[in-house]
């Protein structure tokens, strides 16, 4: 059985997150993790210092955690006596525990929010969700503040043509299935590309990835906005009225200035609709062209 993680903050939009999930998986028939790394302390800036405040203060003490994340657990098993939901409780790094409990657990995607609990509670999350998407070994599904769960009518990716597009999308063509959804799949121009060169290069990916993938739904765009990728793809979602928008992140310094780890991180925090951040990679001794 496929496996979603949750990691939870318990804040109120980490609780939409979970729901959110709850959702997905029974609509796809897979199994949750639910897990609440433990930090002891941690530094929070206030002014120009910084104080040192501990775990306890901000979600009490690692007694009352484990209860209320065992607590969590019950209300979705509750929720559907069909899904089966585990719990881990870990203390570390929420990042590297994540990745552990990837590895150990098959994990196939991680689900979390945007955005975390006000005032003291948002530097876990507010801030880790980002990191989460730059250091995780699978997609990581982050869910704007507030947002509900709703069927996929329509998903879009945004393609960098790496060697690792044609994964990512054939993922997002079998998820695409499940709903009967229109995958969009859209290139922001680069400036710098003279339009027609651009247009060659659409024309490439697409008869590649038609070869290898077939889906009457599948639908391709180019797109102009280099200068501002960010509001490029929310007007793109907007219009095409996008329910899912996946996109490849990859290390800036290796490779090409348009799709990487900074714009994923800008995405989650502006995207209007949930965000599935693939990594991509390329191979080295393959171009595309």
């Amino acid at each position: 059985m496929k496996t979603i993680l949750v990691p939870v903050d318990f804040s109120e939009n980490s609780k939409n997150a979970l729901d959110y999930a709850v959702q997905l998986a029974n609509k796809l028939t897979m199994k949750l993790i639910l897990l609440h790394a433990y930090q002891p302390s941690f530094a929070e800036a206030i002014s120009d210092s910084y104080k040192i405040l501990t775990h306890k203060e901000i979600n009490g003490s690692p007694k009352e955690m484990k209860t209320q994340l065992k607590s969590w657990k019950e209300a979705v098993i509750d929720s559907d006596k069909k899904l089966e939901c585990n719990e881990f409780f870990v203390e570390g790094d929420l990042g590297d525990e994540i990745n552990e409990v990837i590895e150990d657990n098959d994990v196939d995607f991680v689900i979390m929010g945007t955005k975390g609990a006000t005032g003291l509670k948002s530097v876990f999350m507010g801030s880790n969700t980002a990191k989460v998407i730059e250091t995780v070994l699978c997609p990581v599904l982050a869910i704007p503040s507030g947002y509900k769960f709703k069927e996929y009518e329509n998903i879009a990716f945004a393609t960098d043509y790496h060697d690792s597009d044609s994964i990512s999308i054939d993922f997002l063509v079998d998820l695409a299935k499940q709903f009967d959804s229109q995958l969009e799949i859209v290139h922001v121009a680069n400036d710098d590309i003279k339009p027609r060169y651009e247009e060659d290069l659409l024309e490439h990916f697409m008869t590649n990835i038609k070869k290898s993938i077939s889906y009457k739904k599948l639908n391709f765009h180019l797109i102009e906005g280099e200068d501002n990728i960010h509001k490029a793809l929310n007007e793109f979602s907007i219009k095409h009225k996008i329910d899912l928008l996946a996109i490849s992140t990859v290390d800036r310094i290796l490779h090409g200035p348009l799709f990487n780890r900074g714009v994923a991180k800008g995405l989650s925090h502006h995207i209007q609709v949930p965000l599935l951040a693939f990594h991509a990679f390329d191979n080295g001794d393959i171009d595309l062209f």
